[in-house]
């Protein structure tokens, strides 16, 4: 229970940095804080409880395979948006571009991470 009452503590203090970074002449910065690992800590934690270091390197090559989604929903987002589409389609078609990457890196990892 302790692990949830962390996590969620530390993912506000992560929202309240990105809000503060957003509002600072280093709004930029704020792109850097979500990437914080405080989700995939709390995964491998579990996951080290459950299935120890052999289930934690799974989900570490996964996580290598996941940053390639994000990329291609960065950018997506920026080219959308470097094109002059507007925000809400530029992010919208940006996610609609991760889910399917995420979809396909999922299959391939099945593939090659088991």
């Amino acid at each position: 229970m302790l692990y949830y009452i962390i996590n969620a503590v530390i993912g506000a203090a992560v929202a309240v940095l990105i809000a503060f970074l957003s509002r600072t002449n280093f709004y930029f910065l704020s792109g850097l804080a979500p990437l914080f690992p405080t989700l995939t800590l709390f995964a491998h934690i579990m996951a080290f409880k459950i299935g120890g270091a052999e289930q934690v390197k799974h989900i570490i090559l996964f996580g290598f395979l996941a940053m390639v989604a994000y990329l291609i929903y960065l950018g997506a987002f920026y080219i959308l948006l470097n094109g002059g589409i507007k925000f809400i389609y530029a992010v919208s078609t940006a996610l609609a571009f991760w889910f399917v990457s995420a979809v396909f890196i999922f299959y391939l990892s099945k593939k090659f991470i088991t």
